[in-house]
């Protein structure tokens, strides 16, 4: 079909359908008015006879209330009145026989009597429901001689009435729905008679008219309607005659003019969309050149800001390292307070440099999470331990409050620990007197797979002004911007724990008056672990399934000790210290892999601790006079007692008291810096150790293949070849030769990434320069503990 004959054909049937609604329009007014005449006599009858039901079935729902609280009340009229006799002679068994008996009426569901004081003398059966509705309980007072002595209390069952109802209910319902069916189909007929007679009247003056129209206006409009269809495919060299001076003549006079504008504007137009695309094609030119130079400016940044934090933390490594190292000789008191400056100013020099580190991930959006398994209970006790000294020399107290049983949880523990360091860090800094809290409560989540954990730091500082608040969490913005201001400070730090809390999915903020205090609260979502990695984490520590036997009197000592045990995999027992001499009279030799015994019960044992071969662990007594036990200090630390049970249970079982193993520790220290060298060295010796060094890859290479090591600390970067390079020759060499050997790297570049690769590298652990003394030490104590296999073969 054309589409001249399309647009005839349309337009045809809009003139028809014109025509018939102008038909329709009084014909349809006329048929409303009757069907609503019809209609409005029809609703009235309704009503008329909904009103009659509706009238008697609230009659009849009356009368059968009226009969339940009738019965009701001579059931309890019943009761009350045999009950006077039976509160004269306390005889109350007649009224239990007589209650049970009333209790069998369709209309009670329960009943009990009371005397004044409300002692209950025939008992309820059932459980009344709470709260009561008054209008299904009746009470009944019952009186000797004219005062008071009880009440019976009857509780009515309003069913049988309810079920009445709605079978009355039921019943008018179904009456209703008869009449305005009925009315419904009489409607029907009037409307479908009446739609008949509308509908042939339209067609017969529709056609008529349309005839007329069609043979008059549709041949000229058909010839428009061709014309524009070829405009519409870009043919605008069209023109229409002209026909007669009517209406239509005009039109298809002014669409010959417009054809003209058309094609003009159209030349025009192909002139300025060539000179917009030059424009264009230049510009874009001119955004990839400075897209490419941008690119090179954030990657030349990142490159920079590594080689910067290599560079200076390689130094650090050496002052810091060097000032823990000195502050352990014989000084004086100046000398000691210059140590501690070279200490202090290196730390805070360490501080911005992470920081600054940080806040450039955090503009390059380049900081990403870690999803391992962890402690909370370690983390929070680590971050707690790093400001011991701190807090003690500044006389104020650190407390933690752990609200919830939450162990382990996965997520990033290094970034969370970060942000309560520069929290806690700050609440010390602006704290004169008193102290600060650390609060973590579990908070409702709506996943069952993730813990929703807030952590609160509370102080008792000099509190933040509301102009303050709304400066923090802003980059190299202070709450006291001042020149006279009293603390330090680049303002980076809060940015960086408002970035790294919404990375966590959580928030931060901040609660706060001047002189009262200030408290920092964020919230982290962490996932829960699932059954493996609950089982890895426990499995890596080394203590899963040892039966581990806790001597104590104190109920607190006692329960911490059980619950950090268990998180690690270990079968506990707890026994009294006054049990002791009747342990050792039942204990098998070697079944407790560790006994952990408060002073008191030492000292129940006596010398039966030397009888027979035992792991002893000892807390709050570090005497000489038990040479054969370990000793654990008192507050107990969780890390603490780790670690004394990973060494214990790496030991032979011994009747004989503790003594070192006879031989040193030997470590391969890979470094090219012959600073860093000579200050790893330094801490080493100071563990033991007995230390090769290297000056590169190469030569760390080397060393290995000419003598065995119990440990290598192999630096990240270094000439001829490097850490990574130099640790995946060892692993090579290691297929050969059977023997495993940790590695441990040591880098400048603190950077995820960097971690990342030296783990897919074959390396054991990581530490950052600058190397912290007791890190070191944990790390020497975790990769060169005795192997625990060997210790059960001298039993």
């Amino acid at each position: 079909m054309s589409e001249r004959r399309r647009f005839t054909h349309r337009l045809s049937v809009r003139l028809l359908a014109t025509v018939l609604v102008a038909v329709a329009v009084p014909v349809s007014v006329g048929v409303a008015w009757f069907l609503s005449s019809e209609r409005d006599a029809q609703r009235q009858e309704t009503a008329q006879r909904r009103d009659v039901l509706v009238a008697h079935f609230h009659k009849l729902e009356s009368e059968l209330m009226e009969l339940m609280y009738a019965q009701a009340e001579n059931v309890s009229r019943v009761l009350g009145d045999a009950a006077p006799d039976a509160f004269a002679t306390f005889d109350y068994r007649a009224l239990e026989v007589l209650a049970a008996g009333l209790r069998t009426d369709r209309y009670v569901v329960d009943l009990e009597v009371l005397t004044e004081d409300d002692t209950i003398v025939v008992p309820r059966e059932l459980q009344w429901p709470d709260p009561l509705d008054p209008t299904l309980m009746r009470e009944h007072p019952i009186e000797i001689g004219g005062d008071r002595v009880g009440t019976v209390r009857v509780l009515l069952d309003d069913a049988p009435m309810r079920a009445l109802t709605a079978d009355l209910q039921t019943r008018m319902d179904l009456e209703l729905q008869d009449i305005q069916e009925r009315h419904a189909a009489r409607r029907a007929r009037l409307v479908g008679n009446a739609a008949w007679t509308a509908t042939l009247m339209l067609l017969l003056v529709g056609v008529a008219t349309v005839a007329g129209v069609r043979r008059l206006v549709l041949r000229r409009l058909g010839r428009l309607v061709e014309l524009c269809d070829a405009v519409r495919r870009g043919d605008t060299s069209g023109h229409c005659e002209v026909e007669g001076r009517d209406e239509l003549a005009a039109v298809t006079t002014s669409f010959n003019d417009m054809l003209v504008e058309v094609r003009a504007k159209r030349e025009e137009l192909e002139l300025l969309v060539d000179e917009r695309t030059e424009e264009l094609d230049a510009r874009n030119q001119d955004l990839q050149v400075a897209v490419s130079r941008a690119e090179d400016a954030t990657r030349a940044k990142s490159e920079f800001l590594a080689i910067m934090s290599h560079e200076i933390r390689t130094p650090l490594n050496a002052v810091i390292g060097g000032a823990d190292l000195l502050s352990e000789t014989g000084l004086d008191s100046e000398q000691r307070d210059l140590v501690d400056t070279v200490r202090l100013s290196g730390d805070l020099l360490l501080s911005l440099i992470n920081d600054i580190l940080d806040f450039s991930k955090v503009e390059a959006g380049k900081i990403t999470l870690e999803r391992i398994p962890f402690d909370l209970d370690l983390e929070i006790e680590t971050v707690c331990r790093t400001f011991e000294e701190r807090v003690a020399q500044r006389d104020l107290w650190l407390r933690v409050q752990l609200d919830g049983e939450v162990d382990l949880v996965v997520g990033d523990p290094v970034r969370l620990r970060q942000v309560l360091l520069n929290l806690i860090s700050n609440a010390i800094k602006f704290t004169d007197q008193g102290g600060i809290t650390v609060r973590i409560r579990v908070e409702a989540s709506d996943d069952p797979n993730y813990e929703c954990l807030r952590f609160e730091v509370e102080d008792t500082g000099i509190g933040i002004s509301e102009e303050g608040q709304r400066r923090l969490f802003q980059a190299f913005e202070q709450a006291d911007v001042s020149t006279t201001r009293r603390f330090g400070g680049t303002g980076l730090g809060l940015a960086i724990c408002k970035k790294l809390c919404e990375l966590m999915g959580g928030e931060i903020g901040v609660l706060s008056r001047p002189g009262e205090g200030s408290t920092f609260w964020f919230t982290a979502r962490l996932e829960k672990p699932d059954d493996m990695q609950r089982l890895e984490l426990t499995q890596q520590s080394g203590l899963r399934g040892r039966n581990v036997l806790v001597l104590t009197s104190n109920s607190k000592l006692a329960v911490t000790l059980t619950h950090f045990l268990i998180s690690r995999g270990c079968e506990v027992a707890v026994l009294s210290p006054p049990r002791v001499p009747e342990m050792f009279g039942v204990m098998e030799p070697g079944f407790w892999d560790v006994v952990v015994a408060d002073p008191e019960a030492v000292r129940a044992g006596g010398d039966l601790w030397t009888r027979d071969p035992i792991r002893l662990l000892v807390t709050g007594w570090d005497d000489d006079e038990l040479p054969y036990a370990e000793h654990i200090g008192l507050p107990l630390r969780k890390a603490a007692l780790l670690r004394a049970m990973q060494e214990l249970c790496g030991r032979p079982l011994r009747r004989t008291a503790r003594t070192d193993d006879g031989c040193k520790k030997r470590v391969l220290v890979a470094e090219d810096n012959p600073v860093n060298r000579k200050v790893i060295s330094a801490m080493l010796q100071k563990f033991g150790c007995e230390v090769t060094l290297a000056n590169d890859g190469r030569e760390a290479v080397d060393r290995y293949q000419e003598s065995e090591f119990d440990l290598i600390l192999m630096d990240f970067q270094m000439p001829v070849l490097d850490g990574l390079a130099a640790t995946q020759e060892i692993r090579r060499l290691e297929t050969s030769n059977g023997r495993h050997v940790p590695v441990v790297a040591l880098t400048a570049n603190a950077a995820s990434e960097v971690r990342s690769e030296c783990i897919d590298a074959g390396m054991d652990d990581f530490l950052a320069k600058p190397i912290r003394k007791e890190l070191l030490g944990d790390a020497i104590a975790k990769w060169c503990a005795p192997a625990a296999a060997g210790s059960e073969s001298e039993q």
